[in-house]
């Protein structure tokens, strides 16, 4: 078994891993992809940190009465005979009770973090993707923007009334092709619409006189 590190981010494996929640061959791949990549590696100590100090900001502070179960387990074991290793299991069983309501209630918190860490990310990632999409739409909608001004700018000028039209065939080399020039004498200026002009050499180019 042979996972990457995007398999392994996108499934949640490196939290299930902490957890110690995985097959013996899928830890095995967690560890391999871990030796052979140091920032996976790194992510792997920060979110053990990040869980360590999540675990002591929603410790669970016993009951008093554990303590008490505690300190009577402690004393009765000193009440106990060379004859006789009897000891009274009712203190330490409330003890074991206790500590695992104590211990259950801790990992639904962690699980509960981690679920929420995850989602987190996940909405984290959408928004880059959204925020690169919105920014991609920004530029096309600038291109437009641009190409239409432009276009109305050309459409202006050649349906000045004070603009002269002049169309121009072509000659014996190039006999289809077509220009036609918008001039305007008194703003001094000229828009030339050509059609089907023939394909120059990368040395040669047209001029107009």
């Amino acid at each position: 078994m042979k996972w990457n590190s995007t398999y392994i981010r996108d499934n949640g494996l490196l939290e299930l891993y902490l957890l110690d929640e995985l097959k013996e061959d899928e830890r095995v791949a967690i560890e391999a992809a871990l030796e052979s990549d140091s920032d996976l590696k790194e992510e792997l100590m920060k979110l053990e940190a990040d869980l360590e100090g999540l675990a002591f900001e929603n410790e669970v502070r016993p009951d008093s009465s554990v303590k008490t179960a505690l300190l009577e387990t402690i004393a009765s074991k000193d009440e106990v005979s060379d004859d006789s290793r009897v000891i009274s299991l009712t203190s330490s069983r409330k003890f074991r009770i206790s500590f695992y309501v104590a211990a259950s209630i801790a990992a639904l918190l962690l699980l509960n973090s981690i679920w929420m860490y995850n989602n987190l990310r996940s909405s984290q990632q959408q928004l880059e993707v959204l925020m690169s999409e919105t920014n991609d739409l920004k530029i096309q909608l600038a291109n437009i923007e641009a190409e239409f001004s432009e276009t109305s700018k050309w459409y202006a000028m050649v349906n000045d009334p004070d603009v002269d039209k002049h169309i121009m065939v072509g000659n014996r080399l190039s006999p289809e092709s077509v220009a036609v020039a918008y001039l305007n004498e008194e703003a001094q200026t000229v828009v030339l619409k050509t059609d089907k002009l023939a394909p120059l050499d990368s040395e040669k180019t047209y001029q107009m006189w």
